[in-house]
């Protein structure tokens, strides 16, 4: 066992990595025969091994389709049925279109949330359902990068906290969309209903020096109490179309 893996389970043996917590969130909102899209889809659905597993949700769905501006990673997705190279406030879909949009780890790259919340709403069926998981602005390492960081910079300071990653699945962030205030403002702007929204806490980043690990993990534990809960690692999100 890793010490990275060691510290965790010693620190925080009940903290729940965010890929599984979006995994259940999405085996939630699926219905047999959906049409869904993956906003940022990349290589692949989700990272996690608890909830449904991926091959599992795209067997539910009808049609699958993958929406990334970078194409290299699209091609290495082999569970979607079409790929689109594109993200962003305007879409060459039509009005409707799908019953569920999913967001996983997207929304703190987009440059103009607002515009493309609004694509969301204009191309969801009434009743459809978004559904994202995001890091949250107000986690104290979130806060750093964000607020003291150049853009390209915290690509850098991202792949240093998380050496496994290779720097070219690390893209610019700006962190606009990233807490509850925030994304409430822009369900509401962009007329869809909020049904979940929490900050939880995840695994620590900091995985490539031992005391770093340790001192995240220690703030984690804190961050189970209530007066510090919503600085958590991450945001969780389900949203309706009215």
């Amino acid at each position: 066992m890793s010490t990275y893996h060691w510290l965790r389970k010693l620190i925080i043996p009940n903290v729940e990595y965010h890929q599984n917590v979006y995994a259940k969130a999405l085996g939630a909102a699926i219905r047999p025969g959906i049409s869904w899209l993956d906003l940022g889809a990349g290589s692949r659905v989700h990272g996690g091994w608890i909830g449904p597993l991926s091959q599992d949700l795209v067997a539910s769905a009808r049609i699958l389709v993958g929406c990334d501006p970078e194409w290299r990673h699209l091609q290495q997705n082999s569970a979607l049925r079409y790929k689109v190279s594109s993200l962003g406030e305007s879409s060459p879909f039509r009005p409707e279109s799908f019953d569920l949009v999913s967001a996983n780890m997207v929304l703190e790259h987009l440059e103009n949330p607002l515009g493309v919340f609004r694509e969301i709403a204009r191309i969801l069926r009434p009743g459809g359902i978004f559904v994202f998981v995001t890091p949250n602005r107000l986690h104290p390492a979130v806060a750093l990068m964000a607020g003291v960081l150049a853009p390209q910079r915290r690509r850098q300071w991202a792949n240093w906290l998380e050496p496994r990653r290779q720097l070219d699945h690390i893209f610019v962030t700006h962190y606009r969309a990233n807490s509850e205030h925030s994304l409430s403002n822009l369900a509401h702007q962009a007329r869809v209903e909020v049904v979940r929204l929490e900050t939880f806490r995840s695994w620590p980043m900091a995985a490539g020096f031992a005391p770093a690990t340790a001192i995240e993990c220690a703030f984690i534990a804190l961050c189970g109490t209530r007066p510090f809960r919503r600085f958590g690692s991450n945001l969780i999100g389900v949203l309706r179309k009215r």
